[in-house]
């Protein structure tokens, strides 16, 4: 028996692998980020763009996983009826 992530379908490898690629490229991402954060400090009108583009690829690379993992429940999509 396998346990399962509440809320979560069991994956394919094919969908296991898209999503290992999705978190290795945020993570090439983050690194990027981390070269803007020293980019922009002192100076408070970059560090705020470098904080909106921060928050804004985190939440695309989560909705990125989720258009492969199809959560239910939570916010914004019902079980399956």
């Amino acid at each position: 028996m396998t346990d399962k992530i509440a809320g979560y379908r069991e994956l394919p490898e094919h969908e296991i692998g898209l999503i290992n690629r999705i978190k290795a490229w945020e993570a090439e991402v983050a690194d990027l980020l981390k070269e803007l954060d020293g980019q922009a400090a002192g100076d408070p009108a970059a560090g705020r763009w470098a904080s909106l583009a921060r928050t804004n690829l985190e939440t695309g690379f989560m909705y990125a996983v989720k258009s492969v993992a199809r959560p239910e429940g939570g916010l914004g999509r019902g079980p399956k009826r």
